[in-house]
């Protein structure tokens, strides 16, 4: 009965440990490279070195995102169909930044409104089974610190 009882305990902490690592490990994501740091999601919003939250009022944003038809207008594209023989072009460095999106921004903290609205900071095109257009917007304003600037009319 000792014998089942420690199988019993021990056996979902050694299940736990074999599946631990993949939730842990880092698994390929978008980045930005900006200069020679790397600009990353992070995994949870207290690792984020930058918080992003959204809104659903534009007025109460600081910074406003697009979601544009087509890749060749978007400031920042996003697909999982595209092959790259760079797998590491945006490899975790000592200099990678991380971005979270959190419930609600405090005080100098982006607020971005996300909208098919053409009056935007940034324009992002998504095309992806696994990284969300909030994520890419996230993504894009992490990358300039929540500063806003004006897209360009292609």
């Amino acid at each position: 009965m000792l014998r089942l009882g420690f199988l019993v305990s021990v056996v979902p902490l050694v299940l736990a440990g074999g599946v631990a690592p993949s939730w842990l490990s880092s698994t390929s994501q978008p980045c930005i490279l900006n200069g020679h740091a790397t600009v990353q999601m992070a995994r949870f919003p207290w690792q984020g070195d930058v918080h992003v939250a959204f809104t659903g009022d534009p007025d109460a944003a600081s910074v406003r995102v697009q979601i544009v038809d087509g890749p060749e207008l978007a400031d920042f594209v996003v697909t999982d169909d595209v092959a790259t023989d760079e797998e590491s072009s945006c490899a975790t460095t000592a200099t990678a930044h991380l971005v979270s999106i959190v419930a609600r921004a405090e005080p100098g903290e982006p607020t971005v409104y996300l909208s098919n609205d053409a009056n935007a900071d940034y324009r992002i095109f998504v095309q992806s089974g696994t990284f969300t257009p909030h994520r890419a917007a996230a993504l894009i304003v992490g990358a300039h610190q929540g500063r806003t600037h004006v897209a360009t009319a292609r």
